[in-house]
């Protein structure tokens, strides 16, 4: 062979391995992201609660926990005339809190408010609230309406 076409082929093998490794790079975050959304919806997952059930609560604050994975709002409940209950729940990550406007500041120690949420499938006290009303009416939503729907029941398949 010639040099002109021993260049070609050199320039055409080079070419390809461009090109492999431009195709490679992507193929493998595509693969990344194929399989870490399995991770990230098992960590955000709502099967501790109860989603077929809402319950509401009132107390007063009585910590908050303002840190990520997730914020936590603790509430002691009257359940008798000087006895409480402690009340834990597990808020969405701080982030997501902070897009809806909320802080750290926005509820404070020993206030006064009605908690509606999913309650946990074991029994314990405390879930996932869905909503916080406040002594003077207003109402943060804490998770969006859609988000705490019980799921719609199917009708049974006949065969």
């Amino acid at each position: 062979m010639n040099d002109i076409s021993d260049h070609r082929i050199s320039r055409c093998r080079d070419h390809t391995k461009i090109q492999r490794k431009a195709l490679t790079l992507p193929a493998a975050l595509l693969l990344a992201c194929a399989f870490s959304w399995q991770v990230a919806t098992a960590h955000h997952s709502y099967a501790m609660f109860d989603s077929t059930k809402r319950t509401t609560v009132k107390g007063a604050i009585a910590k908050i926990e303002w840190k990520n994975p997730h914020a936590f709002v603790w509430l002691y409940v009257a359940y008798e005339r000087s006895e409480y209950e402690l009340y834990g729940f597990e808020c969405d990550s701080i982030n997501n809190l902070v897009r809806q406007g909320l802080t750290k500041s926005t509820l404070a120690i020993g206030e006064e408010v009605s908690i509606e949420f999913l309650p946990l499938k074991d029994g314990r006290h405390g879930g996932r609230p869905i909503t916080i009303t406040r002594t003077n009416g207003s109402v943060l939503q804490l998770l969006p309406p859609g988000a705490a729907s019980p799921p719609t029941p199917t009708a049974p398949r006949s065969e």
